[in-house]
């Protein structure tokens, strides 16, 4: 049985920006709902940025009081793809700050290193859930694959990011990868939308599941009611930034002359 939620993500309150209208957002309905039914025991995931994806995985283990450990790894040094953050500053800073404030009582372990020193002390067998999303290169992101499929238990799950998504019009190496993984590994699905989730289902049952809930058109329709609400909010935000700007200045009917007391 699939019991669907309606989660209300505590970190969008923080910044709703960052976070809603984030490359990861779209998919954060889904996630949350395999977090709370299928329970995995050991979360681990591999870049995480500014923590869309990972406090999606920790409001779902925070509101279902469930027993589950969850291990962050990124470097919080940037690559190619995130260069531009990095060079603005602020991205841990911001990513502490949220988790503290509003995931503080999770039982979560950061790890600010690089994947290859995590991997040393993480044993195989030992992973339930494994979310892959480092750098998009296609040597990276397969290499990250093969040092930690092994980690993964014998029914356990792997998710990778940005399995459909393009920069420039050309696919990214996580593309590539991913249509090379889908010609070996049994068990296999992908979530189009969101720049693309690729899951690989090591358990025939769990990968029946998902492929019945996940393959319907439940979580694409709230990916495409969430694209209309940043629609929206970016059409108003430009309109209240033009009325703004358009406002006559000082001595051209301003408001601040319209309520000074020579205008009463």
């Amino acid at each position: 049985m699939w019991i669907r939620h309606s989660p209300v993500f505590a970190c969008d309150g923080a910044c709703r920006p960052l976070y809603y209208a984030a490359p990861w957002a779209g998919l954060r309905p889904f996630a949350y709902d395999y977090v709370r039914n299928i329970r995995p025991g050991k979360i681990v995931e591999l870049g995480t940025h500014y923590g869309c994806s990972a406090f999606c995985f920790l409001q779902a283990v925070q509101d279902g009081g469930l027993p589950v450990s969850v291990t962050l790894i990124d470097s919080w040094q940037g690559d190619p793809f995130t260069a531009n953050d990095y060079a603005a500053g602020g991205v841990w800073e911001m990513f502490e700050q949220v988790r503290e404030q509003h995931y503080g009582k999770c039982g979560v372990t950061v790890r600010r290193e690089r994947f290859e020193q995590a991997a040393e002390e993480i044993g195989d067998g030992s992973i339930d859930l494994l979310h892959i999303d480092g750098s998009h290169l296609y040597e990276d992101v397969r290499r990250d694959y093969e040092m930690w499929k092994s980690k993964v238990r014998g029914n356990g799950t792997i998710f990778l990011h940005d399995v459909t998504a393009r920069l420039h019009g050309a696919p990214l190496g996580t593309v590539r990868f991913w249509e090379e993984l889908r010609q070996t590994e049994p068990y296999t699905l992908t979530i189009p939308f969101s720049c693309g989730l690729g899951i690989v289902c090591r358990d025939r049952e769990v990968y029946s599941l998902l492929r019945k809930v996940a393959g319907g058109h439940y979580y694409e329709a709230l990916y495409e009611q969430q694209t209309e609400q940043i629609k929206a909010d970016l059409r108003e935000a430009y309109f209240v930034s033009r009325s703004i700007g358009d406002r006559p200045g000082p001595g051209h009917g301003s408001v601040s002359e319209e309520m000074s007391g020579e205008h009463y």
